[in-house]
């Protein structure tokens, strides 16, 4: 056997080339086969004779490497044949029968390593076919996948950043509009820019925006003013003005009415960017059927935020998406022509003709932008489909008409604004002149926001009635039908195992598909095994709503589709709902459907009791340490919230709503006072609610309150009285909904739960069914698991395994390794709260999701390397929190309170260690993590039952992720807007802290945000380069994590002492 380079010489060591064998036994050759025995078996060149005394060879057309151990690495086929369990199958003959596919565009046909097997895939790119889409440039219902669209529309950035540096070089620019991305004031400053200031009318928006400026540090060039252009004022006048409030109809925002009404804000009113919006006109041929078929499922989440934004559906101004080239069957005429350099009169008639150039069925006018941000850059989006699709004008009421070359159409066109005296509406009238002597009638609109829905056939088929909406969804090719079309015309050993849809192929430099770049998830390591048993598919439905993923299989791993802590207590949560009582430690022991099933199936729970409960209980160990750290001042120890409406919210709903919710959670009725020296928890059984409210009308925002305000109603929770309250702020223009609960009776993951319940509450209210309304089932209460967790302190068999030595030995390193002395309070902390962009977060959790580790594994990396920048040290005690939510191994009575409210935290001693790299840091730190389950629960309990002082550390830093609040943020209710950050203070101004640091992260929607409190030694400059290696590190673990996905996915190398049956795998 040989390996043979394309010159026909033995290839080196690490150089792939063909395997080549010869020998007694070879064949002849292929039987009947003249040309593939010509093409295989050859004589052996001169090159090789010295290493043969064969005269004939068989080169087997499988290629490999020897490595330095003269180990065979295996690289795969050099040409269109696989073997595939004992067949040899021909790749492009799959790929012909996928490509008579009508729905596909390429195909690519491949083999590829499932563990110790090679399975066949194919790698689809489905034909881009004319599709619907709303027109959403004038509508306010851009999101971060707009935004984000646009920010990576390059050629669209290319001409405006090349606009820019013309001529906002040390100028005042004003934008309009930045929206959450503020891209345009960022091309601006990069374009030599003096100072932008960015008007953004919605105040989500504003934020987002604000936010973005100020992770990237641009806040000293970049001001975002939430206003209205037609009533801003800026500080200073404006030497040019920047916008991008333009759709696929230039005007169709109302750009000339807004830019129009800024012009007093510059130096000279003609410095508009862009200068100009051509909007040209064409014929087109479309196949309407092929429009009726339905929206994609993006598209129509869009239509569903226009038409509730409107308060019901109408019809609309639609655009089409994937144009073809062909289906222009005329030459351009003018649809709409604004000059922004001049006074844009908002209304206008003009006449313009279209000539036909092809004979086609017309069913159309299809209107696109040509945007002139100078006279020399300049952008035709027709074919684009990028930041603006063109938008379609059906003719003859959604019927064609067939047409021939010097056919022409004479249109007049009438803008006028519509309702809104924003807003364009557009008319068209006119005729179709035929060489034929044939004329007929053009009458039709394209308004946009019309008072009818399905008020034309063409409307009617594209919104028919049907049972599931008045949105029709088209549904996607799925890689289960392209496999069930193979079926009927191919063997099924020739049936791709697995289908992937993609956009486009990575290709070599020669412009062949890279084998190596194609995309396989990690699932493809084995067949999907299917659920079994009623248990199975109870988990799998719970799985699927919790971790949004539509296909599991019985094998899936929880924390491979993305599943964390928190997550495990959702699923909890939702199995406790069915009477199965687990934890989130089984969880984490058996990750897969069938290996949870087993235990589940072990663990049917009774009933829990639904009713109000009520009575005295014993405090949790976590509020036995808040007293005997900080006394009576522990009732100003607060986690609060707020809810920002868009207008004003009802009282009455809000009340009820309330009222359900604290007869639902008990321990939102809790006080807590003395009894017998000792402080016990009460929860009262009678539910009575009051709502506080506050009149604020004077200011427009929150933050204009006078913070004194706020530290009144922060520190008015004490013994014997209600420790949650919710007081209505009424500002001038919308209601605020505060929400204060002191942290004895609660904690992250309840605020999660409240949360999710009040949402249903508000939701169903509005719709006027609160009678209607049902929570979920309530878990164990408050109050008897900590009667139970009271119990485990004189349980033996449970508290002998609580790891004691492991405690006192990190006590004991505290005690000879610390030598700091807080003393600050938390009315002389400073606080620093820094963002992490949202695209690095989610690259990071992305790759996560497929490695062993989890989230904050890589957070207390990353925290190791920024510390040891600031103390000079690679070990550093601190402290961890955990939920508290899991039962203890030992523990034999196992109580679900995955959805009791209540503060369940517990927290414990972490010794971070650095290695020499990060990768090795985050190895060793993830053993260590996985040693001890439940370690809060675990070491509160020895502090608590034992002698304090044993266990009593004094570590300098404490950690604590709060988990990915980005859902709530964004889901909460379309009403409502959640906000974490409330003013006034949440502790006792002179509550000791215990650390020089604390680190607190949670995700929102803007990305990783990280408030860092500390005392006055450290500078504003260490704690910014703090942060930045905290940054840095997760940028280098990110790509850590890459290779590691990588390096688990390839094919290991084996040696060379095979047996025959495996040489003939290879060879044949």
């Amino acid at each position: 056997m040989w390996i043979v380079t394309d010159d026909h010489c033995l290839a080196p060591v690490g150089v792939p080339g063909e395997i080549w064998i010869a020998g007694e036994g070879l064949a002849r050759g292929y039987v009947n086969d003249a040309q593939a025995t010509e093409m295989a078996f050859v004589d052996v060149p001169e090159s090789l004779r010295l290493f043969t005394d064969q005269t004939r060879m068989y080169k087997t057309g499988d290629l490999a490497c020897r490595d330095r151990e003269g180990r065979l690495i295996y690289a795969g086929r050099n040409d269109h044949q696989v073997k595939i369990n004992a067949f040899r199958i021909d790749t492009s003959e799959v790929e012909n029968h996928l490509l008579a596919h009508h729905e596909i565009a390429a195909a690519h046909v491949a083999g590829y390593q499932a563990g110790e097997q090679t399975k066949l895939a194919a790698w689809v790119i489905l034909e881009q076919q004319p599709e619907l889409w709303p027109s959403v440039a004038e509508f306010y219902v851009y999101d971060d996948v707009l935004y984000g669209a646009m920010a990576n529309d390059e050629a669209r950035n290319a001409v405006y950043s090349a606009a820019f540096r013309r001529y906002l070089k040390d100028k005042v620019v004003l934008e309009i509009g930045p929206g959450s991305e503020a891209i345009l004031s960022r091309l601006a400053v990069q374009a030599g820019a003096k100072k932008v200031y960015a008007i953004e009318l919605l105040e989500e928006t504003y934020r987002k925006a604000t936010e973005k400026v100020k992770s990237l540090g641009l806040e000293e060039k970049i001001e975002i003013i939430h206003a209205d252009i037609r009533q801003a004022v800026l500080p200073e006048p404006a030497d040019w003005c920047i916008s991008e409030i333009i759709g696929g109809i230039g005007g169709s925002e109302g750009a000339a009415k807004l830019i129009n009404s800024c012009r007093h804000l510059l130096k000279d009113p003609s410095h508009m960017l862009p200068m100009r919006t051509l909007t040209s006109l064409a014929a087109v041929s479309l196949d309407h059927d092929m429009l009726y078929a339905g929206f994609s499922p993006i598209a129509s989440h869009y239509i569903t935020q226009i038409f509730e934004s409107n308060g019901q559906p109408f019809d609309l101004r639609l655009c089409i998406k994937n144009l073809p080239q062909q289906a222009v069957i005329s030459d351009y005429g003018v649809f709409e022509d604004l000059d922004y350099t001049q006074p844009v009169p908002p209304e206008a008639t003009h006449e313009t003709r279209l000539s036909i150039t092809q004979a086609a069925p017309l069913s159309g006018l299809i209107c696109w932008l040509q945007l002139y941000v100078d006279q020399d850059n300049y952008l035709d989006s027709l074919f684009a489909d990028k930041s603006w699709l063109p938008v379609y004008i059906p003719l003859f009421d959604g019927q064609t008409k067939t047409v021939a070359p010097g056919d022409e159409l004479i249109l007049q066109i009438e803008r006028r604004l519509c309702d809104n005296g924003l807003n364009p509406d557009f008319y068209i009238t006119g005729q179709l002149q035929q060489s034929n002597g044939e004329s007929t009638a053009i009458d039709c609109h394209s308004l946009h926001q019309s008072h009818h829905f399905r008020d034309s056939e063409f409307y009617r088929r594209v919104f028919p009635e049907h049972q599931t909406g008045v949105i029709l969804e088209k549904p996607a090719l799925q890689a289960t039908s392209i496999q069930e079309y193979l079926i009927d015309r191919l063997p099924h050993y020739s049936v791709p195992h697995l289908i992937n849809l993609v956009d486009s192929f990575p290709l070599t430099v020669n412009g062949k598909v890279d084998q190596s770049r194609l995309p396989l998830p990690e699932t493809t390591g084995s067949e999907p095994v299917p659920l079994s048993g009623t248990m199975e598919q109870e988990i799998a439905r719970i799985w699927q709503q919790v971790l949004s993923v539509s296909q599991i299989s019985a094998e899936d791993n929880f924390f491979a589709l993305g599943g964390d802590s928190i997550s495990a207590i959702r699923v909890v949560a939702g199995l406790s709902e069915v009477n199965i009582s687990l934890d989130t430690r089984d969880i984490f022991l058996n990750p897969t459907i069938a290996q949870l099933a087993l235990v589940a199936d072990k663990h049917r729970s009774e009933t829990i009791d639904q009713g109000i409960v009520s009575g005295t209980f014993p405090l949790s160990p976590v509020q036995r340490w808040a007293f005997s750290t900080f006394g009576d001042q522990a009732f100003w120890f607060n986690q609060n919230c707020m809810l920002h409406a868009a207008g004003r919210l009802n009282e009455n709903s809000l009340t009820q709503a309330f009222t359900h919710l604290l007869a639902h959670h008990d321990l939102l009725r809790a006080q807590i006072h003395r009894h017998n020296d000792a402080y016990v928890c009460h929860i009262g059984g009678e539910v009575v609610f009051r709502l506080e409210t506050s009149d604020q009308r004077k200011v427009t925002e929150i933050d204009e309150m006078d913070t004194a305000c706020f530290n009144q109603w922060q520190s008015g929770f004490c013994s014997e009285q209600p420790l949650f309250r919710v007081i209505l702020i009424h500002l001038k223009e919308h209601d605020v909904l505060l929400m204060l609960a002191s942290h004895l009776i609660i904690d992250t993951v309840s605020w999660r739960i409240i949360l999710t319940d009040l949402t249903t509450l508000l939701t169903d209210a509005h719709a006027q069914l609160p009678s209607k309304t049902k929570l979920p089932s309530k878990t164990d209460s408050y109050g008897r698991w900590s009667q139970h967790v009271m119990q485990l302190k004189s349980d033996s068999s449970v508290m002998h395994q609580l790891h004691h030595d492991h405690w006192k030995s990190l006590a004991e390193l505290s005690h000879t390794t610390s030598t700091h002395h807080c003393g600050r309070t938390a009315g002389t902390s400073r606080s620093h709260t820094f963002c992490i962009d949202n695209t690095l977060v989610a690259a990071l959790t992305e790759q996560l999701a497929q490695t062993p580790y989890q989230t904050e594994h890589v957070y207390l990396t990353a925290l190791g390397r920024a510390l040891q920048s600031l103390t000079g040290h690679q070990e550093h005690l601190i402290t961890m929190e955990g939920h508290g939510r899991s039962g203890l191994p030992a523990d034999k009575v196992r109580l679900n309170i995955s959805r009791t409210v209540g503060w369940f935290t517990c927290f414990y001693p972490f010794r971070l260690k650095n290695q020499p790299d990060d990768a090795a840091t985050l190895q060793q730190l993830a053993a260590e993590a996985g040693e001890i389950t439940e370690p809060g629960l675990a070491y509160m309990l020895c502090r608590w039952a034992e002698n304090d002082a044993q266990y009593q550390f004094t570590p300098q830093v404490s950690f604590n992720y709060l988990g990915d609040f980005s859902q709530h943020q964004s889901s909460a209710s379309a009403d409502l807007r959640l906000d974490l950050d409330v003013p006034g203070l949440a502790q006792h101004p002179d509550m000791p802290c215990e650390h020089e640091l604390d680190w607190l992260m949670l995700r929102e929607a803007a990305g990783l945000m990280v408030t860092i409190s500390c005392g006055q030694q450290y500078s504003d400059e260490q704690i910014q380069q703090m942060v930045s290696l905290f940054k840095d590190s997760l940028i280098k673990l990110t790509e850590y994590l890459t290779c590691y996905h990588e390096s688990h996915s390839e094919t290991s190398s084996f040696d060379i002492d095979i047996t025959n049956e495996e040489l003939d795998s290879i060879f044949d």
